[in-house]
């Protein structure tokens, strides 16, 4: 078998999700593992303790039986609906024990652990972790329990299970998940005594507590939930940096309770059927409780303690404000704050913000008071782009520097023959650079063309083009290319010098180990010591002159990455001077 496989890229939509590797295993555990071990569904090779793909389990409890503390249990893609282990008065397709880590190769989209009625998915004791599963089907008994709350489950998607409390999670930590669509008849349809951070929580629904009960959230999304007595989002619980929208409940249609507790959360969009459109009860700082409607009255809150929060009617307390947060597009989803909104700077600040973030992972505080509600406004950068033109060999060309033979600025050509060279145009600022105009000027001007120069240069893009040189006489050509750009980093226009010589077809010499060799070889007191150099620098119609010996030395990539010991790739002539018999030209192993 001997298959290579890859840890998945793990981070839910919206998050831009996470690549992880191999090492994540030893990293997550705090020190090199002591083992791993292998799960292959229905493997017929399987041998204990499943060390290699070969020898994989087919089955992950068996892999986990054999496992200490401190190992780790890779899980190839499939359906794992097989296990009947009990524990907690329930019957479980795994029980992983404290310090043991669970995780698929390929994610939740590929690895399913499939439960059934009176079957969890999961139990988790101590410190286990589980990572990258579908976990789904389990009725009565929830998706995933821990014993202590120290268990973490980590890119996850908690779907469709049922349970008295916690029909997705019980007793655990989650980050990064998904909860969706999960049921509890009493409390917590997504989660029930957990903490939360980065999740998602859509489609729960309990008697109470539709998307999370007595847990903690943080930045989390909480959308879609319901409850049919309170707390359509959440129930007793504290929130940190949530966005909680589109809930509903008999009351508190997006929170509940008067052990809530939420920080710079945005409340909008859900519904109660009698009190508190957004929240009923609890304690709230630095949020947005806005166009919630409750049947009865109090459309955003009631019976709950604010301070610098905004919402409707103005309650009494330090901070408060009431009036339009200015929400980019609420109406699409967007919640973050337009740059006029009276939320930016309103806040209060608090420990816990330290180094924390916000829903979009950027800064708490960006400019020294935190904001309203779950998005920092964070100023766009201003447009800069920044255009840098690289010459033959990457290196910058700066604007009006003189010509340069290892830029590429200054080269030659036989009469009637064009040479080209290839520029490169790169952008290192964060907005495209314009480019509206690239013409020459100069009285060499007319023998210099530009060929498939670009319009524009995208924020780390490389856009190469070529300036071909032409000449009709054996003359000194120089121009300027002048080119508009719209780049903060250099003036407009942007100035390339460039020279160009027109030759007449020349001869070339090659006399063996010649210790007055100098470049260009137009006789034989300055001949190439070897040929390959004499090569270098002719042009087309020259000839190279090579006088007797034994060329034995040197070596160059000719066409197909084949070394070769001397290669020719422009029209010239090589020639000895005295013929086959006096001059040759000796390859070797490997070598043409």
């Amino acid at each position: 078998m001997n298959t290579q496989r890859s840890i998945f890229p793990l981070r839910r939509e919206g998050n831009r999700w996470r690549m992880f590797s191999a090492l994540l295993l030893a990293m997550l555990a705090g020190n090199a593992p002591a083992a791993t071990h292998y799960v292959l569904k229905d493997n017929p090779g399987a041998e204990s303790p499943f060390s290699s793909w070969d020898t994989a389990a087919p089955d992950i409890q068996s892999a986990i039986d054999v496992a200490a503390e401190g190992d780790d249990i890779l899980v190839e893609s499939g359906l794992y609906d097989s296990g009947s282990t009990f524990y907690d008065n329930c019957t479980n397709r795994i029980v992983v024990p404290s310090a043991v880590t669970v995780q698929s190769v390929n994610g939740p989209a590929s690895t399913t652990l499939q439960g059934g009625a009176g079957v969890r998915c999961a139990t988790l004791l101590g410190s286990a972790r589980l990572i990258g599963f579908r976990l789904t089907g389990s009725e009565e008994c929830g998706a995933v329990w821990g014993d202590d709350g120290s268990a973490t489950v980590e890119h996850c998607w908690l779907e469709g299970n049922t349970a008295v409390r916690g029909g997705g999670a019980r007793g655990v930590s989650l980050r990064d998940c998904t909860l969706r669509q999960n049921t509890a008849s009493l409390q917590g349809g997504g989660a029930y005594d957990c903490s939360l951070q980065d999740c998602l929580l859509l489609g729960n629904s309990a008697e109470q507590g539709g998307g999370a009960s007595a847990s903690f959230l943080w930045n989390c999304t909480v959308t879609s939930n319901t409850a049919s007595d309170a707390g359509g989002g959440t129930l007793d619980s504290v929130l940190r940096g949530c966005l909680v929208v589109g809930n509903s409940a008999g009351q508190g249609g997006g929170c509940a309770g008067t052990e809530s507790v939420l920080y710079n959360c945005t409340l909008s969009g859900n519904q109660a059927a009698t009190v508190g459109g957004g929240v009923q009860g609890g304690l709230l700082f630095n949020t947005i409780v806005q166009d919630n409607v409750a049947g009865n009255a109090s459309n955003e809150w009631d019976g709950s303690i604010l301070q610098y929060c905004l919402t409707s009617p103005l309650p009494d307390g330090e901070g408060n404000q009431t009036g339009d947060p200015l929400f980019e597009d609420s109406g699409s989803g967007n919640y973050r704050l337009k740059p006029e909104s009276s939320c930016i700077d309103a806040g209060t600040n608090q420990d816990w913000m330290a180094g924390a973030t916000d829903l979009d992972e950027g800064p708490r505080i960006v400019n020294e008071i935190a904001d309203l509600g779950a998005y920092e406004y964070n100023p766009p950068p201003v447009p800069d782009p920044q255009v840098i033109l690289l010459g033959i060999q990457g290196s910058p060309i700066d604007s009006g520097a003189p010509p340069d033979v290892e830029a590429g600025t200054d080269w030659g050509s036989r009469t009637g023959h064009a040479a080209a060279r290839t520029f490169a145009l790169t952008n290192a600022g964060n907005a495209a650079v314009l480019l509206s105009g690239a013409t020459f000027s100069g009285t060499g001007a007319d023998a210099f063309s530009v060929q498939a120069f670009p319009s524009a240069v995208e924020t780390g893009a490389l856009q190469q083009f070529q300036i071909v040189f032409q000449p009709d006489q054996a003359l000194v050509y120089e121009a300027a290319l002048h080119v508009l750009h719209s780049a903060s980093n250099t003036p407009s226009p942007f100035v390339l010098n460039v020279r160009g010589t027109g030759v007449l077809p020349a001869h070339r010499y090659v006399s063996l180990g010649n210790p007055q060799a100098a470049p260009p070889y137009t006789n034989w007191a300055t001949a190439a010591s070897d040929i390959q150099s004499a090569i270098d620098v002719s042009l087309e119609d020259d000839t190279v002159w090579v006088s007797n010996g034994l060329y034995a030395a040197g070596s160059v990539e000719g066409p197909g990455e084949v070394l070769h010991r001397i290669a020719i790739t422009n029209a010239i002539v090589v020639r000895s001077v005295n013929g086959p018999g006096t001059a040759f030209i000796q390859g070797e192993s490997g070598m043409r």
